[in-house]
């Protein structure tokens, strides 16, 4: 006796055209999600090797460099802006003294 078993499974397929050759193919909704988000290298169906760019990763590691500078840059203006101003203080005490010995 032969046991006969059947399956159906549906999939959503994501159309692509390659942007290196032109060769339009089709790939999971998951695996187009997943290469988006880290960026990883494919393979187009004619083997050209392509990706989405930088992954979402990538991007925030550079955003937070960017912003590590800018609080860094902002921190430096600030110390230099207080040097100033203790030195004007200085200025102003010695004139100050000095008036007063006359």
């Amino acid at each position: 006796m032969r046991c006969q078993t059947s399956l159906d499974v549906t999939r959503t397929l994501v159309v692509e055209e390659c942007w290196v050759c032109g060769v339009t193919f089709a790939m999971t909704a998951m695996f187009q999600k997943n290469r988006a988000a880290n960026g990883r290298v494919f393979f187009c169906p004619s083997g050209c090797k392509i990706n989405y760019g930088p992954s979402r990763m990538e991007q925030l590691e550079r955003k937070l460099d960017a912003e590590r500078t800018r609080t860094q840059w902002e921190r430096d203006q600030r110390e230099a802006t207080e040097r100033s101003l203790a030195a004007q203080r200085g200025v102003v005490t010695k004139l100050k003294k000095r008036k007063e010995q006359t």
